[in-house]
This record gives structure tokens, sequence and C-alpha cells, in this order.
């Protein structure tokens, strides 16, 4: 069984977050994603200070997964540049580590308990 991660982005469209979401899903990249409306973000960008309506996505995948996960997420993003914040777990409960190594590793549609 290999790790398992939290990778976070933000998405400006609540289409585009549920778009992007299954697609990482049907494609084996991630097995679960939580979309969070209603995000305000505040950042400087380009020598400005914007302030913009954003959804996270917070996606469950493998260590094994996480380089195409990048590639792929960089070819569906909006964004010239994305974020992509991978945070290391420190314990999982052991079923949902291996409901996520096998939901990452094959197509095939899985159960969740």
């Amino acid at each position: 069984m290999t790790e398992i991660l939290v990778v976070i982005t933000t998405i400006p469209k609540p289409e585009l977050s549920e778009s992007i979401s299954r697609t990482l899903i049907e494609e084996s990249l991630v097995a679960c994603v939580n979309i969070v409306p209603g995000l305000n973000s505040i950042y400087r960008w380009e020598g400005q200070i914007c302030n913009s309506a954003e959804q996270l996505l917070v996606m469950k995948t493998t260590r094994s997964k996480l380089q195409s996960l990048e590639q792929r997420l960089s070819r569906l993003h909006p964004y010239k540049v994305f974020e992509f914040v991978v945070l290391s777990t420190d314990s999982v409960n052991t079923a949902y580590a291996a409901w996520v190594n096998k939901a990452c590793e094959s197509k095939s549609a899985l159960k969740a308990d």
C-alpha cells in the first residue's frame, strides 16, 4: 500500500470544480474530491491585491499518483499559476487507506461502504 496524500487547489467556477473532480476520479488519479464552496481568496497577483470567489478542492490520492495528478491538473486548470499544495498524512484509517489505494489503481467502479 502506498502513502495517502491530501492535495488542495482552488477553482474559480463551481461547474468547473465538478467537471475537473469527475475527470480526476474517472482517470483514477484521485479517490475522492471534496468541493468546498463559498471560499473568498485575497491574494497579490501581478502587483495588485485581488479578491476572488473560488471553490476549494480537497483531493485524496496516493504517492504513486502524485506526479500524474499534477500533470493532468495543469492541463485542466484555468489558472496559469495554480495552487497545488500536497499535505502528508501521519495517520490514516486502515480501511480508508485501502479504499484510496484501490480507487487510485483501477478505473473500475468501486463502492465505498
